[in-house]
């Protein structure tokens, strides 16, 4: 348990994303100084965990919970109550990948076994560097006021959330703010958000097109199946039934001393709006699936007896049940993709909507979905 409080210790101090296992515990050590400084002087924000660019407050929790393990008579014996977060990596990308069995997009984002944590985020910010380097050797203004601009949490975000449907829009005003947070000036940040947006969904999509081949499937799907005048339904692999339950709005005024007031109703017996069942469908069931997963393994863990939270793709349990808890949630992974759940997807919309042709699949790869039990990385 004390080199997984360790570790959880550098994560939220965030120096090091890319290293290895034992290379975060050998820096923790290294530290310990400190680590065990910022612990005994927590009341000053020049300590050692106030330089946390990822959590500072989780980082002192952390240096404080070490402290009482490392100095107490047997830390193996020592009464921890901190949880240690195992994190997926772009976990949206990671069920994209199963369910494509997509073997780089998989290698990419830690489902396929690797001597060191695969970081989606640099690779994206790798391109988007590149195109916007290109483009400002040409005299591109806006690529030029970028330059040196951009870094991995500018984009990160927005490479987050684009397998969750957000659009050009919502990416540029993500990257907006995180320019403004890095000192750049608001009428120049909404320029470069808007051209940096356009950058990173193309080098998303250069690195995951099979990813993006079933997106579009799953939007025109919805976009037929909603042409029937019923929301889109399916039942997720723990048997849950799912309905979306956008219609069509209607807008009335109501008028009251002070002011009018706009009012939007949606009600279950309006149409169903086309174009919404078609935009949320993809992000809705890809959140259903790893929604699946976290509860397989709640199931998992609750049954051995070890205690288990989580905030959507972020497992927490006690730094002495981590190695089990891993085993569990790659199990978990695994068995969950075991099963074609697009091709069962296809069939039952098929089944509900027999007048629609819903198109061919796109075309799936050869990843043996059993090797995330053997991925260490999977969720670190």
């Amino acid at each position: 348990g004390l080199r997984w409080l360790k570790i959880h210790c550098v994560n939220k101090f965030g120096a090091i994303s890319k290293a290895s296992f034992d290379e975060k515990e050998a820096f923790a050590d290294e530290r310990m100084d400190q680590i065990l400084d910022s612990a005994d002087n927590m009341d000053t924000d020049r300590g050692w965990w106030a330089q946390s660019t990822e959590d500072p407050w989780q980082c002192l929790a952390t240096c404080i919970e070490l402290a009482g393990a490392v100095r107490s008579d047997n830390p193996e014996e020592y009464i921890c109550h901190l949880p240690v977060h195992m994190d997926g990596s772009c976990n949206g990308l990671q069920h994209y990948a199963a369910l494509g069995r997509d073997v780089e997009g998989a290698a990419k984002v830690n489902v396929t076994p690797s001597p060191h944590p695969q970081d989606v985020y640099s690779a994206v910010l790798e391109i988007v560097i590149r195109l916007a380097g290109d483009e400002a050797a040409r005299g591109m203004e806006v690529a030029q006021l970028v330059h040196n601009k951009v870094e991995r949490k500018t984009l990160k975000q927005t490479i987050m959330t684009q397998v969750y449907g957000v659009t050009l829009y919502g990416g540029r005003e993500q990257i907006r703010g995180k320019l403004i947070d890095q000192g750049v000036d608001a009428i120049d940040a909404g320029r470069c958000a808007a051209y940096l947006s356009a950058l990173t969904f193309k080098a998303v999509g250069e690195l995951f097109t099979q990813a993006q081949q079933i997106q579009e499937w799953l939007n025109n799907a919805a976009y037929e199946f909603a042409g029937t005048g019923a929301p889109v339904s399916w039942t997720t692999p723990l048997g849950l039934p799912c309905v979306q339950p956008y219609t069509k709005e209607k807008r009335q005024v109501v008028q009251t001393s002070f002011q009018a007031i706009n009012k939007v109703v949606a009600k279950p017996s309006m149409a169903v709006n086309k174009r919404k069942q078609r935009t949320a469908f993809p992000p809705n069931f890809v959140h259903s699936l790893d929604s699946t997963h976290m509860l397989m393994t709640a199931i998992k863990c609750h049954q051995h007896g070890i205690p288990f939270a989580a905030v959507h793709d972020s497992y927490w349990t006690l730094p002495c049940h981590v190695d089990a808890m891993n085993t569990y949630l790659r199990r978990q992974f695994a068995i969950l993709y075991s099963f074609d759940i697009l091709k069962e997807l296809k069939e039952s919309f098929e089944k509900s909507c027999p007048e629609v042709a819903f198109g061919e699949l796109p075309r799936s790869g050869q990843l043996d979905i059993n090797s995330v039990i053997d991925s260490e990385y999977f969720f670190s």
